[in-house]
């Protein structure tokens, strides 16, 4: 097999290879440049391990007296490799969603909550946090700085 182990360089609008010499102001004409090094096809090596991707969600909230609901956009949300964490001052996410993308979040939250009476669930196009406040106050953000 004919290769070109460099680059391609587009430059003031001559083409080429980083490794050899031609130079081509045609595409064309670049396409056709031969290889300049020689070697064996690989058809059976090393598999590509596929790594899922870190992403950043959507988020928003609104409350009421005694809860503040979080809504997480994530589509496909693959729900037994997901999880939610409530703690009394934070609520950590790991969303896993669509192709191999992956939402890690640790909300720390303005106010106190009660874990125990906060709830989640995972729906088509996002994961919903219902946090039941400690008291019954209004947040005015739903992080503290």
């Amino acid at each position: 097999c004919q290769f070109h182990p460099g680059r391609a360089v587009f430059h003031e609008g001559t083409k080429g290879w980083t490794c050899c010499k031609p130079r081509a102001t045609d595409f064309d004409e670049f396409m056709h440049i031969k290889g300049c090094a020689r070697g064996r096809h690989l058809f059976i090596g090393t598999r590509a391990v596929v790594q899922a991707q870190a992403e950043k969600c959507r988020r928003d909230f609104y409350q009421m007296a005694n809860d503040v609901i979080v809504s997480v956009y994530a589509k496909k949300i693959q729900r037994d490799a997901s999880s939610v964490e409530f703690h009394g001052d934070s609520v950590q996410l790991h969303l896993e969603y669509g192709d191999g993308k992956v939402y890690d979040d640790t909300i720390q939250l303005y106010a106190a909550i009660d874990p125990a009476a906060s709830s989640f669930e995972f729906l088509s196009t996002k994961a919903e946090l219902k946090l039941a406040k400690v008291a019954p106050a209004q947040w005015p953000a739903l992080e503290r700085e």
